[in-house]
């Protein structure tokens, strides 16, 4: 039997060209060196390219040398196991997380508190026999009980700090075969030892002279406010050393973390020693078939949210991508066969075809070669031959469903490598802790290291938790005090290689709470604070150059900006104000629309921008109201024509007759003019809303002839006219003279005097005060011009959710109100006016004064603070308006009120 024994290295272990260089001079046959990953053999074979050197899972692969079995990395063989099992959810990916953890443990006696797997665990068993879909772990697993070969019998271990539950029963089964192993382990590795010696290895303690004389390197710390400003501070102070790149690592504790630091990396120019993928993942056509053909789309806008990546893929871009929207939300198709093909793929499921992955990707095969008729995509034969290769795959023979293969080509998208460039000649390295003792350089920046962070416990997978591992009668669990410890080692002779190293952690945004150092950091000095503001003002990279320019360099345009929106206002251009000057007509409605908010009254007013569409959920307001208006002008002009006659001209056979009309008339244009474009709205709500508006205009048709045509002191006043305009030729504003135009409901004629109505169909009030603000002006304004030729008795609101109502929402002459009213108006009218229609009434609540300021600001400024904001305006997601501002327009309002009383 051949020795089995561990050279104990006081220190720090140097990687040694020397020595491996020796190695290899000296290596047998059947000698091999094994290290822990794949950065090791690379540094080795640039030093010793004849030392035959394996990692751990390469050395136990080449010794099992798999047959029939096939061997599936993690997420495919727990995407498989779960595709076989019809398993999906939380609860069976834990059951399979569960399964690989066992076997990582040598697929050990279960604790108690996981016997409820024992079923799960045999059931996916029976499925790895069935189908031979192994991991490294059964090779491992295999190996412990019986080596399948053995070809070499004298090996050397080198690089490792510990070992894993697999590892260390490998290792005991080569003691056992009779295998020479030499383990170089540090003499601080206390429980890696232990364990060994117990499988039959000696100690023989080596001292090793350390190439750095006992001398550590700088030493320095460095804080950040959040992981992206650490990432920066990192590769500014990299690009700032005078140090050569081939000389610097970087090591991350947090895996994730490093994609986004190479990436950031990238963008600022830095090179990194490693060649850059790219993936399927990247392309368009992955988002095309996630988006457009695994993901359901239940609605027309979903579906049509899903071109862009189809289009990219097609390379339809600029003019004709536009265009091609314009058609397909109008409706129509984009007028190119091939492009309306695959558009008519979208949301169909065309891969449900396939049964298995073989067959789908066959599908995807299919349609990604009619794609290249149409255009080069240079990553598609790479995407061609790896979907195509599935066919001699057995897990992608079995039928899987269209959730499965989703979460199969996510997965196969993230990690087929569709391009990858050269490494560069000179570059920075970005390494693991069990990397870093490979690296020949001079200098390390370790990021991430935050008390939690690191150190860090194990991840056990599944159900295992940390209480479980005291029953697993296994070496080399991974206990939180050997994790730690081990960890604790690997920092340690990295302080002890005497590189310089720079260590960096996240301290948070909070300062009175920040995150605090690993203990790991007591012997380092901080002499950094990596934050935004430093970084503008000190920085060099494109980030921060970038950044300091826009607050240097704009700074007073930022402040002039913070001016501008503190103040609220918008001045009109020079070319704006004139077009708005040289207007010779102006609506009623146009003045209290500004009255109300200038802002939004610039957005449609002037610039004819439509309120942004809501969500549809109720009947649209403005096509009720006008079919409310309709009916009514139909009743009266058309199937009563009433216009210009007498009330008591209308017969009662042909007043009873008006609401069966009404209904039936109501119900038709419903049917006809809203009914088709609420498609959102079910039968049952329909014919809800339907039956309510018609019983609000039977309860209108009651009021009306209770008021009007039943009504003896109205017997001889008559409609003069629906619809009416309303003009009034040169009226003065300032030095100007306009055209000032709306429109009245109705007019109405009793005892030589004119009666103003207009119908609502919400809730309709009036107070004159609002008059005097400018954001009710209708009933006044044409009040006055009407009674330029004819004397007015009042003008009022009617509002269909009260048609009887014959107070506050209106204006009437003293003598129309109270028991002398000859139209009913209730003696609690406040609006009572002498001089209505006259200039006496205009000049009392300073509506010229009100017009006039109105009109200025028209023609010049659209301020943000509105008189009236109304919480549901579709316009607040961009409006600035402040809290401060609204509540200075309320004042001007109260200011305004008082001056008028």
């Amino acid at each position: 039997m051949m020795k089995a024994h561990i050279r104990a290295v006081s220190g720090w272990q140097p990687f040694s060209p020397k020595r491996y260089g020796e190695w290899a001079r000296t290596q047998r046959e059947t000698g091999c060196c094994i290290v822990p990953t794949t950065y090791w053999v690379e540094q080795i074979r640039l030093v010793a390219p004849e030392l035959r050197c394996l990692t751990f899972d390469s050395f136990i692969r080449k010794c099992q040398q798999r047959v029939n079995d096939m061997e599936l990395v993690h997420h495919e063989w727990k995407w498989a196991m779960a595709n076989e099992a019809n398993a999906t959810g939380r609860k069976n990916e834990q059951i399979i997380n569960s399964y690989l953890q066992y076997k990582r443990f040598g697929e050990c006696r279960l604790p108690d508190s996981l016997r409820f797997l024992k079923p799960e665990f045999a059931k996916i068993k029976a499925i790895e026999e069935k189908r031979r879909w192994k991991t490294i772990e059964d090779d491992y697993n295999a190996f412990a009980r019986k080596p399948a070969s053995l070809p070499y019998d004298d090996i050397v271990v080198e690089g490792f700090h510990d070992f894993s539950v697999n590892q260390l029963e490998a290792l005991e089964r080569m003691v056992k075969e009779g295998v020479g192993l030499t383990i170089y382990l540090n003499r601080e590795a206390k429980a890696a030892i232990s364990e060994l010696v117990k499988i039959g290895f000696t100690v023989e303690d080596v001292d090793r002279q350390p190439v750095t004389d006992g001398q550590t390197g700088c030493l320095s710390l460095y804080k950040a406010v959040t992981e992206e400003e650490e990432h920066i501070g990192l590769i500014e102070h990299i690009l700032t050393s005078n140090t050569p790149l081939s000389n610097i690592a970087v090591l991350f504790t947090k895996s994730d973390a490093r994609a986004a630091f190479m990436a950031k990396a990238k963008q600022e120019g830095l090179p990194i020693a490693a060649s850059n993928r790219s993936y399927l993942a990247d392309t368009p056509f992955y988002l095309w078939v996630k988006e457009a053909l695994l993901t359901p789309l239940p609605s027309k806008e979903a579906r049509l949210g899903a071109v862009d990546s189809l289009f990219a893929v097609l390379g339809i871009t600029g003019r004709r991508c536009l265009r091609a929207k314009q058609a397909l939300y109008a409706g129509y198709g984009t007028g190119d066969s091939e492009v309306d093909f695959f558009l008519n793929q979208i949301g169909k499921s065309p891969l449900a075809e396939g049964n298995t992955i073989a067959e789908k990707a066959a599908l995807l095969v299919d349609m990604l070669t009619k794609m290249e008729e149409r255009t080069d995509i240079p990553y598609a034969p790479t995407v061609k031959q790896a979907l195509l290769a599935l066919d001699g795959i057995s897990y992608a023979k079995v039928e899987t469903t269209e959730d499965g293969f989703r979460q199969w080509f996510q997965t196969f998208a993230q990690t087929l490598v569709i391009g990858e460039e050269p490494k560069p000649k000179e570059g920075i390295s970005v390494l693991s802790w069990a990397d870093v003792a490979a690296f020949q350089g001079s200098t390390v920046y370790v990021a991430g290291l935050a008390l939690g962070t690191f150190p860090h416990p194990y991840s056990l997978l599944g159900y295992f938790q940390e209480s479980d591992l005291t029953e697993i009668n296994k070496r080399g669990v991974p206990l939180t005090s050997r994790t730690r410890s081990v960890q604790a080692l690997q920092f340690q002779q990295l302080i002890n290689s005497g590189m310089d190293v720079y260590a960096s952690y996240v301290c948070g945004l909070d300062r009175d709470s920040p995150a605090l150092p690993s203990p790991f950091l007591l012997d380092f000095q901080l002499v950094g604070f990596w934050n935004y503001q430093d970084r503008l003002n000190n920085g060099i990279g494109t980030y921060s150059r970038k950044d300091g320019t826009a607050y240097r360099g704009e700074l007073g345009h930022f402040q002039k900006r913070l001016q501008h929106l503190q103040l609220g206002q918008e001045w009109l251009s020079d070319a704006q104000q004139a077009k708005e000057k040289a207007k010779p007509a102006v609506a009623v409605t146009a003045f209290e629309a500004y009255a109300r908010c200038p802002f939004r009254y610039g957005l449609e007013w002037l610039l004819g921008i439509k309120p942004p569409a809501a969500q549809n959920e109720g009947l649209p307001a403005n096509k009720i109201g006008t079919l409310i208006h309709q009916c009514i002008e139909t009743l009266y002009r058309h199937k009563l024509n009433v216009i210009g006659k007498p009330f008591s001209t209308l017969s009662e056979a042909e007043k009873d007759e008006v609401p069966h009309w009404l209904e039936s008339e109501w119900r038709r244009r419903f049917n006809e003019d809203i009914v088709p474009f609420v498609p959102y709205m079910n039968r049952f709500e329909l014919e809800q809303e339907e039956t309510w508006w018609a019983n609000k205009l039977r309860l209108w048709w009651e009021a009306e002839r209770a008021r009007f045509w039943d009504r003896k002191e109205l017997a001889d006043a008559y409609i003069e006219g629906l619809e009416v305009p309303i003009v009034l030729e040169n009226f003065p504003l300032g030095t100007t003279k306009l055209k000032v135009t709306g429109k009245i409901d109705r007019v109405d004629v009793a005892n030589g005097e004119k009666v103003l109505y207009d119908y609502k169909t919400g809730k309709a009030a009036l107070k004159l005060e609002e008059a005097s603000h400018g954001t009710k002006l209708q009933l006044p304004m044409y009040s006055y011009i009407i009674g330029k030729q004819s004397p007015v008795a009042g003008a009022t609101y009617i509002s269909l959710l009260d048609p009887g109502k014959r107070a506050g929402n209106g204006v009437w002459k003293p003598e129309h109100v109270g028991k002398q009213s000859i139209f009913g108006v209730s003696a609690q009218c406040r609006n009572k006016e002498d001089a209505l229609g006259e200039e006496a009434f205009m000049e009392k609540w300073h509506i010229h004064e009100r017009l006039q300021e109105l009109w200025e600001g028209m023609q010049t400024n659209m301020p943000v603070a509105p008189l009236d904001c109304a919480a549901s305006c579709p316009y607040k997601a961009i409006c600035r308006v402040t809290e401060e501002q609204k509540r200075e327009a309320q004042h001007a309002i109260q200011q305004r009120t008082k001056a008028s009383n």
